[in-house]
């Protein structure tokens, strides 16, 4: 799916910041010389962020353990479920689950079973128009985000009733929050992800940029902690500079962000490592780990062409066509600290992701189906979403038997 013209970005939170951009772009000229020649943007500018990891220690790849992994249970069918963009879970293993098009948040028990649904759709306490985002503070507390009503509700652990209310109001024409983390253990912080618009008198070098701010239990910032680029995107120059049109680049990097306790952890999936910050914003440090990338071969390329719609962009990434992969798909940080990584592999096919203490000393790896998606590992459990044969999502949790580093290879 392609941006176009004046839309300026497919954000689905908020109409405002749609129609700021608008105006933006039909009274600014772009200020390009080659109107209509398509560019790309690149990952090199995350250097202008301080972000680069050439700052961080090489640690060497390491000889592969497998611990293993054998599937305890399945959502059942009654848990609905559509298009799953994030899942949290608590200390008694319940996951909860924000889910695409829908106005509560469905609670599954550690077995599959459904327990409840946190929420409905208003806009009263309680209620959602939008459902942005979802976690879990340490003491078993729901935060849930709305980015249409522009709040966080909390809700007592365990139950659908309603502890606080926390206004984040969006300030134009600034960045969007578009996500929220809980942070800080036993003295809870917040941590706010917002992501710009695309500024149409330099969307060819910038593009959408993320910034990480904490902010505090009442809602006010507190700091801005890093600014990085959102992802890389196929951009074309049109009408005379007046115009521009937007997709996401066939085997592009692109930024995360992730918390686990008191420590932001950045990655960029051209690299297989993270760099960490304090909540105060202090560089804490990181690793990079020697991996290759699989290679884009030209049946990868050719299926990347096919699904791409505009002849633009199908110029584009034939005069630039990419080497590599990226390094990994996605990654998140378990209860521990540890940072799991998915592995691309050939065919961009993820079934492995390799774990790595914060300092770059690593802990082994797990093994999933293809197309698995890992969004928690607690204690012994990984808990992720499969999709089955009818395009259903479902979650799947798999207990994990830890083997010493280095006795766990596969033969």
């Amino acid at each position: 799916m392609s941006t176009t013209g004046v839309q300026c970005g497919s954000h689905r939170f908020r109409p405002a910041g749609l129609v700021w951009c608008c105006v933006l772009l039909s009274t600014i000229a772009l200020g390009c010389s080659e109107a209509g020649n398509p560019s790309i943007e690149t990952a090199s500018s995350s250097r202008e962020y301080d972000i680069a990891f050439d700052s961080v220690p090489l640690v060497p790849r390491p000889p592969l353990t497998l611990h293993r992994t054998s599937r305890i249970a399945r959502s059942s069918p009654d848990v609905a479920l559509t298009l799953v963009q994030r899942l949290v879970v608590d200390a008694r293993g319940n996951s909860y689950v924000d889910d695409w098009t829908a106005h509560e948040v469905p609670v599954v028990d550690p077995s599959g079973g459904p327990v409840r649904v946190v929420g409905r759709e208003g806009s009263g306490p309680g209620e959602f128009r939008v459902i942005g985002d979802v976690d879990i503070l340490g003491g078993d507390e729901l935060l849930v985000y709305d980015p249409e009503l522009e709040r966080i509700t909390v809700f007592a652990p365990g139950t659908d009733s309603v502890l606080t209310l926390i206004s984040v109001p969006y300030q134009p024409p600034g960045p969007q929050l578009t996500g929220i983390r809980a942070a800080g253990g036993a003295d809870p912080m917040l941590v706010g992800v917002y992501t710009s618009a695309y500024d149409p008198r330099n969307v060819r070098e910038r593009g959408r940029v993320v910034t990480v701010r904490t902010l505090s239990m009442t809602g006010m910032v507190v700091d801005s902690i890093l600014t990085f680029p959102y992802k890389e995107n196929l951009v074309h120059i049109s009408d005379g500079g007046h115009g521009f049109s937007v997709t996401t680049k066939p085997f592009g990097r692109r930024g995360f962000i992730r918390v686990g306790g008191d420590r932001i952890y950045y990655g960029w999936t051209d690299t297989v490592g993270v760099r960490t910050y304090s909540l105060r914003g202090e560089f804490a440090g990181g690793f990079k780990a020697a991996y290759e990338r699989a290679e884009v071969t030209p049946a990868d390329l050719d299926q990347a062409l096919q699904e791409l719609d505009e002849r633009w962009a199908r110029q584009a990434l034939q005069e630039n066509p990419p080497e590599s992969w990226p390094a990994f798909e996605d990654f998140v940080v378990d209860d521990r600290g540890r940072a799991w990584f998915g592995i691309t592999g050939e065919g961009g096919v993820t079934t492995r992701w390799d774990g790595f203490t914060p300092e770059g000393a690593y802990v082994g790896s797990l093994e999933f189906p293809p197309d698995f998606d890992l969004k928690a590992v607690q204690g012994d459990r990984a808990y992720g979403v499969q999709i089955n044969e009818l395009d259903v999502p479902r979650i799947d949790v798999y207990r994990i038997e830890w083997v010493p580093v280095g006795e766990g290879a596969a033969s």
